[in-house]
């Protein structure tokens, strides 16, 4: 439904209160379009209700959601989309800060791309993790002030010097960068990404390898089907901040066989996906998979109202 917002905010959290706390303030202080901010609370035990109820009661474009209990991600984020009305939707991981200027620009940059169906901002995951090769600098410079801060102001700060100020150099540096890439934990997608593709399976777990099963789905998608990461935009990332509490390898291993079996049953053992990643299969390759595979494409996964 739309609701006249350009764009929806989605993020989901479980407990991390002081995680969500420094997501929400960034995002009000440095949003630079009209917006709605959805926030799904999937069956926090800690302050993270009454924080998110205090939000909606001061502000009118906050939507808190509530799940009674701890549903996993997918069913949470699908919670959140469903509600969304804007032109875009942007997803954030409740771990993200974000940078002055960062919606409009990653907004900005999907609009300009006719085939890309989402743009992801950059973080320090992405330089020293996803793509160091690009952000040689960035990359030395990161790893010379490890440990990661803990989640505040003060903290990412002390880390930074001057976050803001590290974001908008990296942001006017990097404004050239463009590149493949299947990386969630911020980015802005398509309404019609949504309409041709659904959400994220439930099916897979309660973390971990959704966000692959819908860059595939994205991917093999007729329409926008491009995905990528672009340089001028720069989020802090504190990385599984909120899914290391719950055991990362045993989510990893209830997930993972899950969906190699979904998507061996459509695409074979071809890694196709790293392919992308790698630059080695453009647009009119993935519409020839598509092709290939079409008979065996998984139906678009309903919103969870």
């Amino acid at each position: 439904m739309e609701c006249g917002v350009e764009c929806s905010i989605v993020a989901a959290a479980y407990n991390g209160l002081p995680y969500t706390r420094l997501f929400v303030e960034s995002v009000l202080a440095c949003t630079d379009r009209p917006y709605e901010l959805i926030l799904v609370d999937d069956g926090s035990t800690d302050g993270t209700p009454a924080y998110l109820d205090g939000l909606a009661r001061a502000h009118g474009h906050v939507t808190v959601l509530r799940n009674d209990a701890n549903l996993g991600i997918a069913p949470s984020w699908n919670r959140g989309l469903a509600a969304a009305g804007g032109r875009f939707v942007a997803l954030c991981n409740n771990d993200v800060v974000v940078s002055p200027g960062w919606l409009g620009r990653l907004v900005d940059e999907l609009a300009a791309r006719e085939h890309h169906g989402a743009v992801s901002a950059a973080s320090n995951q992405v330089v020293l993790g996803h793509h160091p090769d690009l952000f040689p600098d960035d990359r030395a410079w990161l790893e010379a002030r490890r440990p990661w801060p803990e989640p505040s102001w003060e903290s990412l700060q002390a880390f930074y010097g001057d976050f803001y100020g590290y974001a908008n150099d990296f942001a006017h540096r990097h404004r050239g960068v463009r590149t493949p890439s299947l990386y969630i934990p911020c980015l802005v997608m398509r309404r019609e990404v949504l309409e041709d593709v659904g959400g994220f399976d439930e099916g897979l777990g309660r973390a971990f390898h959704e966000d692959l099963d819908f860059f595939a789905r994205v991917l093999l998608n007729r329409r926008h089907n491009l995905v990528g990461i672009y340089g001028g935009v720069y989020v802090h990332h504190f990385v599984g901040a909120t899914v290391i509490p719950l055991g990362v390898p045993r989510l990893m291993d209830e997930s993972g066989p899950v969906y190699v079996r979904k998507w061996v049953a459509v695409t074979g053992e071809r890694d196709w996906l790293g392919e992308y990643s790698r630059g080695r299969l453009d647009r009119e390759g993935l519409l020839r998979l598509r092709e290939e595979v079409r008979d065996r494409l998984p139906p678009p996964v309903p919103l969870r109202r």
